[in-house]
Parts: C-alpha cells; sequence; structure tokens
C-alpha cells in the first residue's frame, strides 16, 4: 500500500525511519535540522576564506605606509573587542 510505495521512494533512510517507528512531524523536524546545520557549516568554512581575504588586503595596505596614523590601532582593537561584546 502507501507505506511500501514510500519505503521504496526513500530507501534506506525510509527502512531507519519505520525501524525507529519516529512520526512524519519529527522526521520533517530532522531533515530540516540536518539542512540548517548544513547550511552552517558550509557557512563557516566559507566565512575563513573570506577572513583570509580580508586580513590580506589589509595587510598588503597596511604595509605600503602612508598610514601613520594607524601605527597605534591594534592598541585599541581589545577595547573595541570588549565594546561589542559587552553591548551584544
Amino acid at each position: 500500500g502507501a507505506e511500501s510505495s514510500a519505503h521504496v521512494a526513500g530507501g534506506a533512510d525510509s527502512e531507519a525511519t519505520e525501524g525507529a517507528n519516529l512520526s512524519e512531524e519529527t522526521v520533517r523536524a530532522s531533515k530540516n535540522l540536518d539542512d540548517i546545520v548544513g547550511t552552517l557549516a558550509q557557512n563557516f568554512s566559507e566565512g575563513s576564506d573570506y577572513f583570509k581575504v580580508l586580513v590580506s588586503v589589509f595587510q598588503q595596505v597596511l604595509l605600503a605606509g602612508g598610514h601613520k596614523h594607524l601605527d597605534n590601532f591594534f592598541k585599541i582593537v581589545p577595547a573595541l573587542c570588549l565594546r561589542r561584546v559587552g553591548s551584544g
């Protein structure tokens, strides 16, 4: 019947789901969670590449000279970070 056609269409995942006796809502929620976690993992891995690019660009510009006013900028970064964390 309908159960066997769903089983054939779903493959091995359907077998595990049926064996666990999970409701349809639980299965849908777990698939949504899997999608979200996958998206987050992909975004974080891509974000690290953007961070490397950002550092590289700033490094090139700052090492080129002509930015004397930024010589001590590193001294205020911890305070800026704490301020951001405290206001969030």
